[in-house]
């Protein structure tokens, strides 16, 4: 497409120059014959076509590279895709490795740090429901203890998603005053997931998970598979 634009350039000189030399046959018509006359306009004709041609083809090849540009985009897209979804199944088979004769407190630890490097996952709350309430099971690589260690079920949005069994995500990046522990230091994170735990389709608790990033609905899906009991 470069060169198709320094080509039109050039025609556009030489179109210019043909134009001046017709102007000045016409003024002082002594200094120029009648073939240099018809050879500029003739020049004059061609280059026009020539350009309108180079313009098409300059516009043609543009919607290639555009389409070849979105195919390579979406084999990008679909190249995440399958690797993230391998990294879910890899921690999916992780999760089912777990001793099921631990505490439910030690389970849902060991979740959060077998979930934690594939999906990004930075802090964690897991949250039992017992009767009419939400009482605190596990928390995970969080710096301060301001959480609520009970929550009645249907209280704010977390005993929402335990009486719901719908999931809700918040972009907390100025909302809510929560560090991450980490080795780099303390951060705080972008993302705030307020999930189900299921047990035969019946909700058995309520997990939170923090993130730096924004997750896909799919990955959604997959925490809640991996939180299943």
């Amino acid at each position: 497409m470069k060169n198709f634009k320094i080509v039109n350039y050039i025609n556009l000189i030489i179109l210019l120059f043909c134009i001046g030399v017709i102007i000045l046959n016409l003024i002082q018509y002594k200094y120029f014959s009648q073939i240099v006359f018809s050879s500029a306009f003739v020049s004059i004709i061609l280059l026009l076509i020539n350009i309108i041609l180079l313009r098409g083809s300059d516009k043609k090849i543009s919607l290639e590279f555009e389409a070849l540009t979105n195919l390579v985009d979406e084999n990008s897209e679909d190249n995440i895709i399958e690797n993230e979804i391998d990294e879910e199944n890899k921690c999916l088979k992780l999760v089912e490795q777990i001793d099921r004769n631990l505490s439910k407190s030690e389970i849902f630890n060991l979740k959060f740090q077998k979930l934690a490097d594939a999906i990004q996952l930075v802090a964690g709350l897991a949250y039992e429901k017992k009767d009419k309430i939400l009482s605190i099971s596990t928390s995970y690589a969080l710096a301060n203890e301001m959480y609520p260690t009970e929550i009645k079920v249907g209280e704010g949005i977390t005993g929402q998603v335990a009486i719901s069994g719908l999931p809700v995500g918040i972009d907390i990046a100025e909302q809510i005053d929560m560090e991450i522990i980490s080795g780099l230091g303390k951060a705080k994170p972008n993302f705030l997931y307020i999930l189900p735990i299921f047990n035969h389709k019946e909700v058995v608790g309520v997990v939170e998970v923090a993130t730096f990033k924004k997750i896909s609905e799919r990955r959604i899906k997959f925490l809640i598979e991996a939180f299943e009991e």
